[in-house]
């Protein structure tokens, strides 16, 4: 790899809060060549057919679409992308619903940034990142 490249080829966010999807970008967007982002869960089913990212980042809760299914149908499309639920719900059904459809982590918005950012780090590494709170609605 080229010194100053980024490590990773793509992500795409599906959040429907602008801050969120600037946060994101400021956080770990350059980590990666290529940011895409989309407010709907349609939008973001589609992009991810047509883009492959390595790393979605999927609200639980959007307007058009609950996360679980823009989740299954990710992986459906894309079965080795990498996925982290990130939403402000820590609804234990909401929790569950995500990771019975695939999500390989989860993280509550209120957690700090490191702890996003090891969420982010883990999923690169092929591993799952489920921070506390999560964890315990799983197990």
């Amino acid at each position: 790899m080229k010194e100053g490249l980024p490590p990773y080829d793509s992500i795409l966010v599906i959040d429907d809060h602008n801050m969120v999807v600037i946060s994101l970008r400021l956080l770990v967007g350059h980590l990666f060549k290529a940011f895409y982002h989309t407010r709907e869960g349609a939008a973001g089913i589609a992009l991810a057919a047509q883009y492959q990212p390595q790393l979605v980042i999927v609200d639980n809760q959007l307007p058009d679409l609950p996360g679980d299914v823009v989740v299954r149908q990710i992986k459906s499309h894309c079965p080795q992308t990498r996925i982290l639920g990130y939403s402000f719900s820590t609804s234990g059904i909401s929790i569950r619903k995500m990771y019975e459809a695939g999500v390989n982590g989860y993280v509550d918005k209120s957690e700090s940034d490191t702890e996003l950012n090891k969420a982010v780090e883990q999923l690169m590494e092929g591993k799952e990142y489920f921070s506390k709170e999560a964890r315990v609605q799983i197990h």
